[in-house]
C-alpha cells in the first residue's frame, strides 16, 4: 500500500525455499542468549567494516546466497546481522 506516497507495504519471495514474507505476517525473532554473533555478507565484496568488527567481537560468518535470502535470514533469526557497504 501506500500513504501520501510513502511506502508501506513490502514482500520478499524465497521460491527455492517456497517462502513468501509480507510487512503483516513477519514477526521478529526471539534474542538469542548466547553464542557468536552470527552475520552474513557477501563472499565476494565483503564490507571492510566486517574485518574490524572481527578483531573486537566474536562472530560466526554465515554464508548465504542473493541478497534477499540475507535480508530474510534476519527476519528469521538465522543471523542475527547482514553487514552490506
Amino acid at each position: 500500500g501506500t500513504d501520501g506516497g510513502r511506502i508501506t507495504d513490502a514482500a520478499v519471495a524465497l521460491p527455492a525455499r517456497g517462502e513468501v514474507y509480507r510487512t503483516d505476517t513477519v514477526t521478529a525473532p526471539p534474542p538469542r542468549a548466547d553464542g557468536p554473533i552470527r552475520i552474513t555478507a557477501s563472499p565476494n565484496r565483503p564490507p571492510a567494516v566486517l574485518w574490524h568488527i572481527r578483531e573486537q567481537l566474536d562472530i560466526q560468518l554465515v554464508r548465504i546466497g542473493s541478497a534477499g535470502a540475507k535480508a530474510m535470514a534476519v527476519v528469521r533469526g538465522d543471523v542475527d546481522a547482514y553487514l552490506h557497504a
